[in-house]
């Protein structure tokens, strides 16, 4: 249903005449009382539609509770606005006062109650949904180059710095996590001061989610994107399909790149029943062309679409999931009631929001959000690993590792404050780390940003400079034992976090022996496809290395060319990284 659908019927309920008097519809009576009838029905709809943008169940309820203020105001008989030309007798009066009372009263105590046992009965609908597992995250390690280092807010920082030349009215309104050319990006949107005066997407500002210091940052100018987010009306992405289907509730919205580069925008889509029951659906994309299309299910949505659900449902469902628990369901009163029910030990709670990272096994982006018991926010519970079509829940309850909350608490507690500004640590990121080939610690990545700002009058933080000042990690299993590396303004990226490894592995008493370079003569080539990605297995005349693999999201494109036109016969030198039992090159030249 679309919201001119919605206005229709909340003309035609507002105007249902009561008590009914044939009289009424007279034209010089009919014209005495219906313009002030349908003058409130538009209030109203504008309210529901425009300002509020209420989804399909609240807004029938709304509509309930202004038809029964009619109702009241009916009966009541006001002598202005048009009521008193009704003229009901006393008996429908009274009739109708309480009806309007009972209709004002039910509508918003149904609507508290279903609310708020809808939280149980969405519980129960994602807890079909996950599967639930005691097996580790990952079973490869994470390469150095695919390190989430940056935030959202350190993201929005550094394109503020590179938009400049497009001029001061322009200004960065979001950024959102998504693959470019094969690697994680953020992209910020660039829109105007004064949309009103220039109502469309200015730029996009594409920054590495890894280095954004050794890559320099991509401004795309010229964009054709029919719609946006913080953009005016029906220009803006979310508004514009609220309009069109108020059925669903239309948050996360993003843009991104499809297999052959085309640039689109992405919505994401969460239908609400009756019940205030939420279930995900396929997303709607746009492309620059204007064409759209729109997928049903997450089943059928395209694996180049990185999220295909909303953030903002994952995280409902995953603290609904969390805070009802007791035992093996779910409680209405899992948090206690008074002194007769005792809270659940069982509840979980969200430690941070949701984060996507690049899985070293699939080489996916998916979706981590880590959870801690309620009793407790520094010990870990469990981690929701959300894929394109599956959500997996890792239980970690019985290896008794630290929260990420209190592992970067700790290493930022060991640092020397300095002179302005302050440090703080963000995003801590749970991956194992190869100590041996027989001993792995599964340890926390946690960057540590410094910052510099002040508190408008909104109580907002305004970050007038900030930087990565080091990243730490920290095992899981032993707050105490870590290792901090400090940038120093000379290291970056890869090279940070290689670096950084190498002092945690050293604190174990061990080495780095996963990164070698390997010069050998090709025998073989073999392309293949692995979850819709061209991989190479190129064969060697080096007895140690046989076969090693390459593929476009492990290197950059120059390399990748250099392998894809590689023949037998041909030498090469080749950066590799053991990962598991594979033997990735990360980097490639021919001789």
């Amino acid at each position: 249903m679309n919201v001119m659908l919605f206005l229709v019927i909340s003309l035609i309920v507002h105007s249902i005449p009561l008590p009914f008097n044939p009289e009424l519809f007279r034209p010089r009576r009919l014209l005495r009382w219906l313009p002030f009838r349908l003058v409130w029905g538009t209030v109203a709809w504008v309210f529901i539609c425009l300002i509020m943008g209420m989804t399909l169940p609240w807004a029938y309820l709304t509509l309930a509770t202004s038809f029964g203020l009619v109702l009241l105001l009916s009966g009541v008989g006001l002598r202005t606005m048009g009521f008193h030309r009704i003229r009901p007798t006393q008996e429908a009066s009274m009739a109708l006062v309480c009806i309007g009372i009972i209709v004002l009263i039910t509508v918003p105590v149904y609507s508290g109650v279903v609310a708020w046992t809808s939280d149980v009965a969405n519980a129960q609908v994602f807890d079909e949904m996950i599967v639930e597992t005691d097996q580790p995250l990952f079973n490869s390690t994470i390469p150095d180059g695919q390190v989430r280092l940056v935030t959202q807010e350190y993201a929005l920082y550094v394109a503020q710095q590179h938009i400049a030349p497009l001029g001061s009215e322009w200004i960065p309104a979001a950024a959102h996590i998504t693959t470019r050319n094969g690697r994680l990006v953020w992209v910020v949107i660039v829109v105007s001061t004064n949309t009103l005066a220039a109502n469309y997407i200015k730029a996009l500002v594409v920054v590495d989610a890894n280095d954004p210091q050794g890559i320099e940052p991509e401004i795309i100018e010229d964009i054709n994107l029919p719609l946006g987010e913080s953009l005016f009306w029906d220009k803006n992405i979310q508004f514009s399909n609220y309009l069109n289907d108020m059925t669903s509730a239309f948050q996360y919205a993003y843009p991104t790149w499809d297999p052959l580069g085309v640039l689109a925008y992405v919505q994401t889509r969460t239908p609400i029943d009756f019940g205030f029951v939420e279930r995900a659906i396929g997303p709607i994309v746009y492309f620059e062309n204007g064409s759209i299309i729109t997928y049903e299910t997450i089943e059928e949505t395209p694996d180049w679409i990185t999220q295909a659900y909303s953030e903002e449902w994952l995280e409902r469902q995953v603290s609904r999931w969390g805070g009802y628990r007791r035992e093996d369901g779910f409680d209405l009163f899992a948090g206690g009631f008074l002194w007769t029910i005792a809270p659940s030990s069982d509840r979980l709670e969200m430690t941070e929001d949701t984060r996507y990272i690049i899985n070293p096994d699939s080489n996916r982006v998916e979706a981590l959000v880590a959870v801690h018991p309620v009793t407790s926010s520094r010990t870990l519970a469990g981690i929701f690993r959300a894929t394109r079509t599956t959500v997996y829940y890792h239980d970690l309850s019985s290896y008794s590792y630290v929260s990420g909350d209190a592992a970067a608490e700790n290493v930022v507690g060991q640092l020397t404050p300095p002179a302005s500004g302050f440090y703080f640590a963000s995003m801590p990121l749970l991956y194992p780390v190869e100590i041996s080939p027989s001993q792995t610690a599964w340890t926390w990545y946690a960057p540590i940003f410094w910052v510099k700002g002040y508190w408008d009058d909104s109580d907002y933080y305004v970050f007038t400079d900030m930087n990565l000042h080091a990243l730490a990690l920290v095992d899981a299993s032993n707050i105490n034992r870590y290792y901090i590396q400090e940038t120093g303004g000379t290291i970056w990226g890869e090279d940070l976090v290689r670096t950084t490894r190498e002092g945690f592995v050293a604190l174990f008493g061990a080495t780095l022996s996963d990164i070698f370079e390997l010069t050998a003569n090709v025998t073989s080539t073999t392309a293949f496809v692995d979850n819709g990605d061209t991989h190479v297995l190129l064969g060697t005349d080096n007895s140690s290395y046989l076969f090693i693999e390459g593929a476009k999201m492990w290197m950059n494109h120059t390399d990748w060319y250099a392998l894809l036109t590689i023949e037998p016969g041909e030498s090469f030198t080749a950066t590799i990284q053991i990962v598991g039992e594979q033997h990735r090159i990360v980097a490639f030249v021919k001789n």
